[in-house]
């Protein structure tokens, strides 16, 4: 380094190694609310600011989601990294969502996404609209008639008069 200021190399493998760690962490436990909470500080600190780390950050939740659709912090990272995206991909979440309550509606996190996008969460407003979710919430209905978190996201649309609104 030169006059007292860390090289970047230096400071770039640090943050693998961190990063690493995390990974590790989250493997054997992906709702380690700390391992989650040290990663994003992490990625703060080192910087992580841009689409191309968005992007990554994306791709990473993504993963976790995959192996457990309950995990809480994968979709709040994921919500996170589509801020900063903006709401290009909202069409792809979407089909994400309901891939994830259709596989398992009892579990909150995809049901607390889902109402994120549908408040406009990643600039989703006007592509997720309360009609176009209250076909879906029937559908699943009709294939899980005793999923009570469908019925209670159904009873939410139709008192925001989701019955009037065009299909998504």
């Amino acid at each position: 380094s030169t006059d007292g200021l860390v090289d970047g190399e230096v400071v770039a493998g640090q943050v693998a190694r961190e990063l690493a760690m995390c990974a590790g962490i989250l493997d054997v436990d992906g709702r380690n609310f700390h391992a989650w909470a040290y990663r994003m500080q992490v990625r703060r600190l080192a910087g992580a600011r841009g689409v191309e780390e968005a992007e990554e950050d994306a791709a990473y939740a993504l993963s976790k989601i995959n192996a457990d659709f309950a995990n809480y912090s994968a979709w709040h990272l994921r919500s996170q990294a589509l801020r900063r995206l903006g709401g290009g991909a909202v069409a792809e979440e979407r089909e994400l969502v309901w891939q994830a309550l259709f596989t398992e509606p009892e579990v909150e996190s995809g049901w607390l996404y889902a109402r994120w996008l549908l408040d406009g969460g990643a600039g989703a407003g006007g592509v997720v609209t309360a009609g176009g979710e209250l076909a879906r919430v029937e559908e699943l209905l009709g294939v899980e008639p005793g999923a009570r978190l469908a019925a209670a996201a159904r009873a939410r649309l139709l008192a925001e008069g989701g019955r009037g609104a065009e299909a998504a």
